[in-house]
């Protein structure tokens, strides 16, 4: 099953490719709904890299235990502004997440995230919660890309 999500963000393409690449700005975003813990590496890293594999504890509200997820940066798109990553848990065999940045007009910028999901009996459960998340995060990005220093 596929979520997809687009904001017209106030902010220049540069602006909020800075901010995505951000793992500091996307926690920002999840938060308070989803929080993450680093495990592998021990300190999450402050930008994403091409081929990296992050391990982090995932938590809901901050204190519900999700377990352990997977994260693995596929590709980073310079020129067109995606990053593509594929993630697993214990639940999920494949959420495979692509967030892009295109202009828009007067200096705005069009963000939208696009989620495969493959759970099993569970996908539409995750499906629905992959909505809510993404739902959430785009309405705290124009407040977490505002506040930051980029």
């Amino acid at each position: 099953m596929r979520v997809y999500v687009e904001t017209l963000l106030p902010f220049s393409v540069e602006r909020v490719w800075q901010a995505i690449q951000s793992s500091a700005l996307l926690a920002e975003a999840s938060a308070p709904l989803l929080t993450f813990e680093p495990i592998e590496p021990a300190i999450q890293p402050e930008r994403w890299t091409e081929l990296q594999r992050i391990r982090l504890r995932t938590f809901l509200f901050g204190s519900i235990a999700l377990g352990e997820r997977t994260i693995e940066v596929e590709s980073i798109d310079l020129q067109s502004h995606v990053i593509e990553t594929l993630e697993r848990d214990q639940v999920v065999r494949r959420w495979h997440h692509r967030m892009a940045i295109r202009p828009a007009a007067r200096s705005q910028s069009l963000y939208s995230d696009t989620v495969d999901i493959e759970a099993g009996i569970l996908t539409p459960l995750v499906w629905a919660f992959a909505r809510l998340l993404y739902r959430h995060r785009h309405r705290r990005w124009r407040m977490v890309i505002e506040s930051a220093k980029i």
